[in-house]
């Protein structure tokens, strides 16, 4: 891994389990948080009409994103 800041450079290297690992990682914190963005949009959407339709979706999408999470760290 290579970061730069106000002009340094830092190298560390990484084996290949520690890099996926770390691509994991960030793989799970992504999905995580376009989830929450995703649930948090249905939500505005669907703020007047608490439906059972509202809910199903809401399920649907969370099995999707722990289903994709689950098989990325894995």
């Amino acid at each position: 891994m290579v970061a730069a800041c106000l002009g340094e450079t830092v190298t560390i290297l990484k084996t290949e389990a520690q890099a996926n690992d770390g691509r994991d990682a960030l793989a799970k914190a992504l999905y995580g948080r376009l989830f929450s963005w995703i649930v948090y949009q249905i939500n505005i959407v669907l703020s007047s009409k608490k439906s059972v339709a509202a809910r199903l979706i809401l399920l649907i999408c969370s099995r999707i994103v722990q289903y994709v999470t689950d098989e990325i760290c894995t």
